[in-house]
């Protein structure tokens, strides 16, 4: 399994990205599996939560990472919006590009509020 801790200290899963502030941080460990803080993740901009990795570690995807994503209330939603992918650093950036889809698809700019600024 690949150690996620790694794909999260940084700005983005991978550099120049539109929106290079957001941050993936790992969700509140789960008491019964003392590795979750390295295998799941959500994605934030801000204060809006823009998606979720997870390592699947039995069934059919085992060994992959699920990726989800979400993203602020909006008119339309985009499919697809959840999927698998051999590594973290791959799940990541799915949840990045989905929202990025996201939020051209709908016609929002980023938050005046946000740190993020769109790339040149």
């Amino acid at each position: 399994m690949q150690d996620a801790g790694k794909l999260v200290s940084g700005k983005g899963a991978h550099a120049g990205r539109k929106y290079p502030e957001i941050q993936m941080a790992s969700d509140m460990p789960d008491p019964e599996d003392a590795a979750s803080h390295k295998t799941d993740f959500s994605g934030w901009d801000g204060d809006v939560c823009i998606g979720r990795i997870r390592f699947e570690p039995n069934g059919l995807q085992k060994g992959t990472w699920q990726w989800s994503g979400l993203g602020p209330h909006v008119r339309e939603r985009l499919l697809p919006h959840q999927g698998y992918e051999d590594t973290a650093r791959k799940a990541a950036a799915m949840v990045e590009d989905y929202y990025e889809r996201l939020m051209a698809h709908n016609g929002l700019l980023p938050r005046p509020e946000s740190r993020r600024q769109p790339a040149p």
